[in-house]
């Protein structure tokens, strides 16, 4: 017999589940305010080009359906077009300043990925001696950077690969900025420590940790061009208002446009050059940059 109450609650379930399911569970949670983390980096030895993995990516909460959320690997991340960035951006330039904040929410973000040896975790133990996925932005990237690249490179550089004695430990230190319903985790205390030695850690330990990297530029599903348009139709474009048509302008079937009354001795004018609607590198670059300004 069908046990139609578990079928229910299994569907039910299931519709709350994002894309992103697989991937959290490997990810590392560090916006724990008050919380240090210490691991170290691992490099990937089958893939090292992709032992630091940036990509782009899009999610909102869908408009559509209740507890359900929408996550796609944006395909600029390769190099190829976006449905989501397209919308977004005609709707920052429509010149309409409530479609330009609505457009905050589907706005292509970007994260950096790298495996990670918790050694310590204190508020989350469990991880201790796991390689787990740190996802992190622009202030963890920049110690990094700084660290293998920069001018602390002749001081850190290969050693924050290395699990020996001679590698340097990462230390995540998650603080808060700001207060109340304003306040949001900062990074800008972490860094790296002088090499030191990993408790514990020898060669076939190191062999182990080696093995149990997580393949970072697998981590997602890169959907299709309709696919994603598909599920931007279903789950946010379902406000006619937001529904850009090609010059930019807002559109909505319920209201017919009028036809202009016709000049009798119209003046000479010069056509304006048709607006383009081609969603550039330039054009994310400068409304990420406007919307972190606050204009």
């Amino acid at each position: 017999m069908i046990d139609y109450n578990a079928l229910l609650k299994t569907i039910v379930d299931s519709q709350k589940k994002t894309t992103e399911t697989s991937y959290n569970k490997n990810i590392l949670k560090t916006d724990i305010i008050g919380n240090t983390i210490i691991g170290r980096l691992v490099p990937n030895l089958n893939d090292v080009d992709n032992s630091v993995y940036k990509y782009h990516h899009h999610g909102w909460k869908s408009k559509s359906k209740n507890d359900f959320s929408i996550f796609h690997l944006c395909p600029s991340t390769v190099r190829e077009r976006c449905p989501v960035c397209t919308q977004s951006i005609k709707m920052w330039k429509s010149g309409d300043p409530a479609l330009a904040k609505e457009s905050k929410l589907i706005r292509r973000r970007t994260n950096t990925m790298v495996n990670f040896l918790v050694i310590s975790d204190a508020k989350q133990p469990e991880n201790n001696g796991l390689v787990k996925i740190l996802k992190y932005g622009q202030q963890i990237e920049s110690k990094i950077k700084i660290a293998t690249e920069g001018d602390d490179k002749a001081i850190y550089g290969a050693r924050v690969w290395r699990l020996d004695e001679e590698g340097c430990n990462f230390r995540i230190k998650c603080e808060q900025n700001g207060q109340g319903e304003e306040s949001w985790p900062t990074y800008v205390n972490s860094g790296f420590l002088p090499h030191s030695a990993i408790e514990g850690m020898t060669e076939a330990k190191q062999k182990e940790v080696l093995a149990s990297v997580y393949d970072l530029a697998k981590q997602f599903e890169m959907k299709s061009y309709d696919e994603i348009e598909q599920d931007l139709r279903t789950h946010f474009l379902i406000n006619e208002r937001v529904n850009i048509d090609v010059q930019g302008r807002t559109t909505s079937p319920e209201i017919p446009v009028a036809t202009p009354a016709p000049v009798a001795t119209p003046a000479p004018v010069v056509t304006p050059a048709e607006p383009t609607t081609d969603v550039s590198d330039d054009d994310l670059d400068r409304m990420l940059a406007e919307l972190k300004s606050g204009k």
